[in-house]
Formats: structure tokens, C-alpha cells, sequence
């Protein structure tokens, strides 16, 4: 009988707290060089203030438990703008791609987010289906779409990614939500 040899977990694998790993991570990104500058002790006080907002509306356990959606998660963008520039005097700027409202379809999203990208501004990006992750896309190339991941994940085949609100493909699907596309920047750099 093979012997049972268990494997380490991953961020994610017990926790939903993705989304705030994707907002840590993404402004990471957009730092660039400055990114530098920032040691681990203020990335855990960015964390915290991202745990206490959650906390705010008694969703700290629910998150953990089950993921962060994309209302819970505009207020913690909101939190984090405020932390940057309160805490380390860094205007940051966490838009979405696309107003509230709008239906692009999948092609014209990852057109959105190849510009974006190819200008050197992070794009958040909550996925269902195969994945049910918030993460952050730093490129598309011609087949993939690469992540810069709190977990394992670093590649999506484009041919893969739908809209949640188009039409099923054969699987695997990789489902992108509207509300859940933010692009990240620095005020001045890329767009806002």
C-alpha cells in the first residue's frame, strides 16, 4: 500500500482573504522601484487595516470562511487608498475598469486590461468558476494571462476567460466579474 504523504497548504486553501491580498499585492506592483522603500511591518499594517475594516462590518469571519465579494470588497479599497496616503503619504488611485453598468464583452475586457497592463498599472481581477480567487493580472500575452498570485496561480489560458454574463465555453472556465476588475496606480501614472 503507498504511504499517504500530505502536501503543505497554501494562502487560500483554508481562507478567502484573497481580495486583500490582491489589493496588498497590486499596489505593490504599482509602486514599482518605491516598492523598495516599504519593509514587511508596513504591509502588515496595510493587512491589519484590512482586517479591521472587514471587521467594521462584522464580515472578518465570513471572509475567512468564504471569500470577500465585490461590495465588501470596494469598501476595502477605499480603506486602502486612505491607508497609502494617511500612513505613507502615497496617493494612490484603485478605479474600476469599467463604470457600474457596463457589459463589455470577454474580448473587450482583456483588451482593457493588456492596455492597462502593458502601461505598467496592475489590474485586480475576481474570478469564479475553476477559480474562485481575487488576484492581480501584471500582463497579457498572446495565449495568457499572467498573475502575480498570493497562491499558486500564475497563468490563465485567455482562450479559457468568459464574462459572467456570457454564455457558457467548454470547460475549464475562468469567469471574470464586472464589479471585480480594478485597475491600481499612483496618481499621475497610468490612468485612473
Amino acid at each position: 500500500m503507498a504511504r499517504h504523504k500530505p502536501q503543505p497548504l497554501k494562502q487560500g486553501d483554508l481562507d478567502g482573504l484573497c481580495g486583500v491580498y490582491a489589493i496588498i499585492n497590486s499596489i505593490r506592483l504599482a509602486l514599482g522601484e518605491a516598492e523598495g522603500l516599504f519593509r514587511r511591518p508596513d504591509w502588515e499594517e496595510l493587512f491589519y487595516s484590512l482586517l479591521c475594516s472587514l471587521d467594521d462590518d462584522q464580515r472578518t469571519l465570513g471572509a475567512v470562511a468564504s471569500g470577500i465579494g465585490t461590495k465588501p470588497f470596494a469598501k476595502l479599497v477605499r480603506t486602502a487608498v486612505d491607508h497609502m496616503r494617511d500612513e505613507h503619504e502615497i496617493a494612490v488611485t484603485i478605479a474600476r475598469l469599467f463604470p457600474p453598468g457596463s457589459k463589455p464583452k470577454s474580448r473587450e475586457a482583456i483588451r482593457a486590461i493588456k492596455h492597462a497592463t502593458a502601461n505598467g498599472t496592475p489590474v485586480i481581477a475576481c474570478f469564479s468558476g475553476k477559480l474562485n480567487h481575487w488576484s492581480v493580472v501584471n500582463k497579457i500575452g498572446a495565449s495568457n494571462m499572467s498573475l502575480f498570485d498570493s497562491s499558486t496561480h500564475r497563468r490563465i489560458r485567455l482562450a479559457n476567460v468568459r464574462m459572467a454574463y456570457e454564455p457558457s465555453k467548454s470547460p475549464p472556465q475562468y469567469i471574470l466579474q464586472l464589479g471585480g476588475l480594478w485597475r491600481v496606480a499612483l496618481n499621475g501614472d497610468g490612468e485612473p
